[in-house]
């Protein structure tokens, strides 16, 4: 518990007595999940938002079919459904265990009504704002029309984040398919296209973009 709480982004840079000031305040019990359990439901109402203390999420969206895309994968020191609790809404995507995992809830309410430390709720205001700003990022590789051009976009930016041409996927191919919404073996020959190109080069979950001639 101690190091993911170290790694989540919503203590960042509080002092101890603080951070466990905010857990004690706001704290609303941990529980553990199997492999492929759900945590939360869409539909469920929010109320509370989750930490990763160990193991993986998935936030998921699925059709009236029940055809589901990935939203995103959180892991240890990771917070979900923190915008639906603190909207006092109803949750728009499942959230399920992708590894056996264990969870601190953090209730909303508690947040409103308790005092606590100014650097924790521009933390978790931080925290918001930059999972919108991923958000946003998937819908722009989503919206391209070929997917190659998705590929590319999400590709680019992952390199920007590396700050290098090298960088390792968070998704298998399957998981990858899912989150720019394309067919899994449709992305797989495609990513093979571009290798045979000279646009990429990869290894398991590591790629490596070239530029192209002349550029």
């Amino acid at each position: 518990m101690e190091n993911a709480i170290k790694k989540s982004k919503i203590f960042e840079n509080l002092p101890p007595e603080e951070t466990n000031e905010v857990i004690r305040k706001l704290s609303a019990g941990k529980r553990k999940f199997k492999k492929g359990e759900y945590i939360l439901r869409n539909g469920d109402e929010a109320r509370l938002f989750g930490i990763v203390l160990s193991g993986e999420v998935m936030i998921e969206s699925a059709d009236y079919w029940g055809n589901s895309i990935v939203t995103a994968a959180v892991t240890e020191g990771g917070i979900f459904a923190e915008a639906y609790a603190l909207a006092s809404g109803v949750m728009g995507t499942d959230v399920t265990a992708r590894t056996d995992s264990e969870i601190m809830f953090l209730s909303a309410e508690k947040l409103f009504l308790a005092s606590v430390p100014e650097k924790f709720m521009k933390n978790l205001l931080r925290a918001v704002a930059a999972k919108n700003v991923r958000i946003n990022e998937k819908l722009s590789h989503m919206s391209k029309r070929t997917i190659r051009a998705k590929l590319i976009s999400y590709f680019s930016a992952e390199s920007r984040k590396a700050k290098s041409d090298e960088f390792y996927l968070p998704f298998n191919r399957r998981r990858l398919a899912d989150y720019l919404a394309v067919d899994r073996s449709a992305l797989s020959a495609e990513m093979s296209r571009m290798k045979k190109d000279g646009l990429i080069d990869y290894d398991r979950s590591k790629v490596r973009l070239f530029k192209m001639k002349g550029e």
